[in-house]
């Protein structure tokens, strides 16, 4: 979590927003670490992501993007890796993929209107329920390549089981 708190301080010194995306990002909605997480996932817009990307590589962290311009940036210390998908904000402010083969196809509209989630002290931004289960759910669908895992399903139903909770 320590690598969570550090991508936090750095978009808030900088100004930008973040949000958690995935596993860590449940975790964060029910407010406790419910698996082992083998890399961070976020969402950055897209003009910010380098910004961020710079100052994470001042604290040791490598760029080791493989994906398409504009589409995400990986970055790696040691275990631990941090992925900025980016967006892109459309004509309206929805969100759309920023880069690579999807390039300005809708994100679920009301991504990132999630609230802020907590574990213990440390307070991220975290995309909607809504929008977690849909990317979740549709993964597969999007890009056949990528396979639903049990741990997607089993994030799928503790999000479906916040229903009429004060999250989004």
């Amino acid at each position: 979590m320590e690598a969570i708190g550090e991508m936090a301080a750095i978009a808030d010194r900088l100004g930008l927003p973040v949000w958690l995306r995935g596993g860590w990002a449940v975790d964060f909605l029910i407010g406790r670490v419910t698996r082992a997480h083998s890399d961070v996932d976020w969402f950055a817009l897209i003009d910010d992501g380098p910004r961020i990307a710079e100052e994470m590589t001042l604290l040791g962290f490598a760029d080791v993007t493989t994906a398409a311009p504009g589409q995400q940036i990986d970055l790696q210390r040691g275990r631990v890796e941090h992925s900025l998908a980016l967006v892109r904000l459309g004509a309206h402010e929805e969100p759309l993929v920023g880069g690579g083969p999807w390039e300005g196809d809708p994100w679920p509209t009301d991504m990132l209107d999630g609230p802020v989630g907590r574990i213990g002290s440390l307070k991220v931004r975290v995309i909607s329920r809504v929008a977690q289960i849909e990317i979740k759910l549709m993964t597969p669908t999007w890009n056949p390549r990528l396979v639903r895992r049990q741990k997607d399903l089993d994030d799928i139903a503790t999000l479906r089981a916040m229903r009429g909770r004060s999250t989004s």
